[in-house]
C-alpha cells in the first residue's frame, strides 16, 4: 500500500512537514510505500473557472496537478499537513 503525505506548508523545516514526516515514518515502519509532496515545491496555478475539466477531462493548465491527482488516485492513503491561517487551511492546500 502507498501512503501520500501533502505538506501545504510555505515554510522550509515546518512544524507541519515534520508532523507529516513522522506520520510517513510509522506508516513505512509497518511496511507502506510513501511519498511526501511539499506543495511548495511545485507549480501549481490558480482555478479560472473556464470549465474546461467537466467539458473535456482535463485542465488546461499546465502544472503539477496532473501528476499530484494521478498519485492521489493510486495511493491507499492521503495525510494532509498545513498551517491554519484564520482558521483555514493555507492557501498553498
Amino acid at each position: 500500500m502507498k501512503i501520500i503525505g501533502i505538506c501545504g506548508s510555505p515554510r522550509k523545516n515546518s512544524n507541519s512537514t515534520r508532523m507529516v514526516e513522522e506520520v510517513l515514518r510509522g506508516a513505512k515502519d509497518v511496511g507502506a510505500e510513501t511519498e511526501l509532496i511539499l506543495l511548495k515545491e511545485k507549480n501549481i496555478e490558480f482555478c479560472d473557472g473556464c470549465l474546461a475539466c467537466e467539458r473535456m477531462g482535463t485542465c488546461h493548465k499546465k502544472d503539477d496537478m496532473p501528476q499530484i491527482i494521478r498519485g492521489m488516485k493510486e495511493a491507499g492513503g492521503i495525510v494532509f499537513g498545513t498551517p491554519t491561517y484564520w482558521d483555514n487551511v493555507s492557501s498553498l492546500l
